[in-house]
């Protein structure tokens, strides 16, 4: 069988080998150690394009290209992250003002990543969050809590990330194009909350742990004056 006619789907699969034949063609399936926790499945295909029924089935197969597909998209996005934490380190020393830090951190991270919708900063200011530099639709000037998800960023002291904010209780609809979001509280030396990061998206689920684990990090830059 030539090479055009065969595909590779990587899984965390058990070892196994064997063959079928069926059909307009012999089919064969192999699974080939490519580490000690990754295995191969080597899947072919007949004259048709038709993709062989192996044991492990046609959803298995799909099942494998998806997992291997979200796999690269998520290494492309830290790779990405990775870039503009970067760029921040090298641009954020040119001033020692915090709110031209946040500007220019929210500037990098709206314009570079394609799944951001609304991205900037709420201050915490008098038992209030009042929004400070951001990139997007105009947004809400106060949130007076204590609903929503910036604010349940506040009070758990950790990064929410939900998914369908429609189904969030208490949401505070400031755009309704919004349908995920991401909150990464800011902390004094201290340990106390002086800011959140948020970001919405108008895709569900648009955000993952790389988003989360790169957005602490990068909010680990912002550190106000004593």
């Amino acid at each position: 069988m030539s090479r055009e006619n065969m595909g590779f789907f990587w899984g965390n699969l058990p070892p196994a080998a064997g063959s079928f034949t069926g059909g307009k063609a012999s089919r064969e399936f192999s699974l080939c150690p490519k580490s000690s926790a990754l295995q191969c499945l080597c899947v072919c295909y007949d004259g048709i394009g038709s993709l062989f029924q192996s044991p492990f089935g046609r959803q298995a197969a799909l099942s494998l290209i998806e997992q291997e597909n979200r796999m690269e998209t998520q290494t492309r996005l830290g790779n990405r992250y990775e870039r503009i934490y970067t760029q921040l380190q090298e641009l954020l020393p040119k001033s020692r003002d915090i709110v031209a830090h946040m500007a220019t951190a929210a500037a990098l991270l709206h314009h570079k990543m394609p799944h951001y919708f609304w991205t900037g900063f709420y201050l915490l200011k008098h038992e209030l969050l009042v929004v400070g530099p951001y990139q997007g639709p105009v947004a809400c000037q106060v949130l007076a809590g204590p609903e929503g998800v910036c604010w349940a960023g506040v009070h758990r002291k950790e990064t929410i990330v939900v998914p369908d904010v429609h189904r969030f209780p208490g949401h505070v609809a400031c755009d309704s194009r919004s349908n995920s979001e991401i909150v990464v509280p800011l902390f004094r030396e201290g340990g106390s909350v002086w800011a959140v990061l948020d970001v919405d998206s108008i895709r569900l689920d648009a955000f993952s742990e790389v988003d989360a684990a790169w957005l602490e990090k990068i909010t680990r830059l912002l550190t106000p004056e004593p």
